[in-house]
């Protein structure tokens, strides 16, 4: 069970709260994710010694943060929403969905030339943002 925050505030200022925290929730989930995970060229310290950041560990690490970020979308909703809390997660995954299908598309359909390894990073960022809007489903959310 989720516990919603700010349950002693009266529903119009949690409505009113929302859509701020929805646009707000993603930049900061993804700059703390930037923050806490290294860059290519890196060293990192895994209990044996030091690890060098490679351009496929780099890779993984934009993953997660495009994880990070797209989940950031649905997060604010199940912890804010004073009620029809699977609906409005539902409305935003559907418009979020059409949104990066739509980026998505642009980006195979502009006049730059890709090579066959950046359309299958691109393909897993964008496989990445799906995975990111479907968090909701590790929550138990109540209506």
């Amino acid at each position: 069970m989720s516990n919603k925050i700010l349950t002693s505030w009266h529903p119009a200022i949690r409505w009113i709260l929302l859509p701020i925290t929805c646009i707000l929730c993603p930049i900061i989930l993804s700059i703390i994710v930037l923050i806490l995970t290294p860059g290519e060229g890196n060293y990192v310290w895994d209990g044996r010694g030091y690890y060098y950041i490679g351009s496929l560990d780099a890779y993984w690490f934009a993953c997660l943060r495009t994880i990070a970020f797209s989940s950031g979308f649905i997060l604010p909703i199940i912890y804010l929403a004073p009620k029809y809390t699977k609906t409005i997660i539902n409305v935003v995954r559907i418009i979020m969905l059409i949104v990066f299908i739509g980026l998505f598309i642009w980006l195979l359909n502009l006049d730059k030339t890709l090579g066959w390894w950046d359309i299958i990073k691109l393909t897993g960022h964008f496989l990445c943002l799906i995975l990111g809007l479907f968090i909701s489903k590790f929550f138990d959310i109540e209506d």
